[in-house]
Parts: C-alpha cells; sequence; structure tokens
C-alpha cells in the first residue's frame, strides 16, 4: 500500500474560490489540487479527504483543525488561510 505525506496550504484564493456545501470546490479540495501533484478528482468532509493521483484511490484522515475550518466555512464564518499535513494512504 502506498501513502504519502502532503502540506496542504489554503490560500486566500482558495476561500475565495471556494463554494460553500461542495465537497469538491469547497477551499480544502482546491488546494489539494494545487498542492498535490497528480491530482485528477477530489472530495473533502469533515472525516477525510478522498482523491485520484495518477490513476489511484487515496484518502486521508481530517485533522480536527481542517475539519473545524470545513465547518465554518460552510456556515458563513470568517476563515482564515491554514497549512494542514494530511497523510495520503492508497486503498
Amino acid at each position: 500500500m502506498k501513502s504519502m505525506t502532503c502540506p496542504i496550504s489554503i490560500e486566500p484564493a482558495d476561500i475565495e474560490h471556494g463554494v460553500r456545501g461542495r465537497r469538491d470546490r469547497c477551499p480544502i479540495a482546491l488546494a489539494i489540487l494545487h498542492d498535490v501533484p497528480g491530482v485528477t478528482g477530489v472530495d473533502v468532509d469533515g472525516e477525510e479527504a478522498t482523491c485520484t493521483i495518477e490513476g489511484g484511490r487515496y484518502a486521508a484522515s481530517m485533522p480536527e483543525e481542517g475539519d473545524r475550518f470545513i465547518l465554518d466555512f460552510d456556515r458563513g464564518l470568517a476563515v482564515r488561510p491554514l497549512t494542514l499535513t494530511l497523510e495520503f494512504k492508497e486503498y
């Protein structure tokens, strides 16, 4: 089983262009798309991020600060740029 550790930087542009309630277009999903090489699809919720990387399916548990970020963003509350470290494991 392959795994990779990836720092994910949620930037102001990700927050500006993120879509509330869209698991594939939230700021964390957008950050994964620009920070993880080879990603072609992503789905993020409060528990995990799943994505396709070079044809393989990977999942990473969402850290507590990522879960809180998603909840606040989806509720329309102000959020700030954030860096998360995600451990993606192939499944």
